[in-house]
C-alpha cells in the first residue's frame, strides 16, 4: 500500500508539473503568433512608406508619410517587447525543463531507495 501511495503522489508531482509546461507551451506559441503578426505590419507599413514615397510627391502625402512613420517606430517598439519577451520564455522553459529533469531523477531515485 505504501508503494501505491508513493505512486499516486508521485504522479500528481509529475502531472502538475507536465500541466504547467503544456500552458506555457500555449502562452509560448501565443507569443509567437504575436510576434510574427507585429513583424508582417511592420513590413507592411515600411512597404507602403517606401512604395508612396517613390511614386509619389512628399508634398501632397506628407501627413499620410509622417502617420506612417509613427506607425512603423510604434511596431518597431512592439517587435522590440516581443523579442525580449520571448527571450524571457525561452530562458523559463530551460530553466523549467531542468527542474523536471531533476525532479525526474529525485523520483526515480525515490522508487530505487
Amino acid at each position: 500500500m505504501k508503494g501505491f501511495v508513493g505512486g499516486v503522489l508521485s504522479m500528481g508531482v509529475l502531472s502538475t508539473i507536465v500541466i504547467l509546461l503544456m500552458l506555457e507551451g500555449k502562452e509560448e506559441v501565443a507569443i509567437q503568433q504575436e510576434r510574427h503578426i507585429v513583424n508582417q505590419r511592420l513590413n507592411d507599413a515600411e512597404f507602403d512608406h517606401d512604395f508612396t514615397t517613390a511614386w509619389n510627391d512628399e508634398k501632397d502625402n506628407t501627413e499620410y508619410l509622417d502617420g506612417k512613420k509613427a506607425e512603423i517606430e510604434a511596431l518597431k517598439e512592439r517587435q522590440k517587447a516581443f523579442d525580449e519577451e520571448f527571450d524571457q520564455a525561452f530562458s523559463r522553459v530551460k530553466s523549467d525543463a531542468q527542474a523536471l529533469r531533476a525532479e525526474l531523477e529525485k523520483q526515480s531515485n525515490e522508487k530505487s531507495n
